[in-house]
């Protein structure tokens, strides 16, 4: 007589399955995770490029008039460049000399030195831009 075979499988076959089941969910789970952490890095990076852009298109917006002030009246004064961007502000800070431009716009902060001689224009620096 033959020996009766039993249809279950043994089990630490059983066992081995379900380590494997599970250890393929935990690596799903993980790269889930990581490309949600990814797409939240790269749209940070998106909205930080959009706001760096718009503040430098404000600060070369702004050399004009800094200059027309510059040559106006160069004693120290304050001024407020309008611009037609809803939400950005833009001001105008008068030294013998240079001319400082703060550009604001959706909680994005960005500054900007002018130097003049003779009443030129001779020198521009980004000092900060923060979002």
């Amino acid at each position: 007589m033959t020996p009766l075979s039993c249809s279950h499988p043994e089990p630490a076959r059983r066992a081995f399955g379900t380590f494997m089941v599970l250890a393929y969910m935990v690596f799903l789970s993980l790269v889930v995770i990581s490309m949600t952490a990814l797409f939240a890095h790269e749209a940070r990076l998106t909205r930080s490029a959009l706001h760096q852009t718009q503040l430098r298109q404000l600060l070369m917006a702004a050399v004009p008039a800094a200059q027309a002030e510059m040559k106006s009246n160069s004693a120290p004064h304050d001024t407020t460049f309008p611009v037609p961007v809803e939400g950005a502000k833009v001001t105008l800070h008068v030294q013998p000399g240079a001319v400082q431009i703060d550009a604001t716009w959706q909680n994005a902060h960005a500054t900007q030195t002018l130097i003049f001689q003779n009443g030129k224009l001779v020198d521009a620096t980004l000092d900060r831009a923060a979002n």
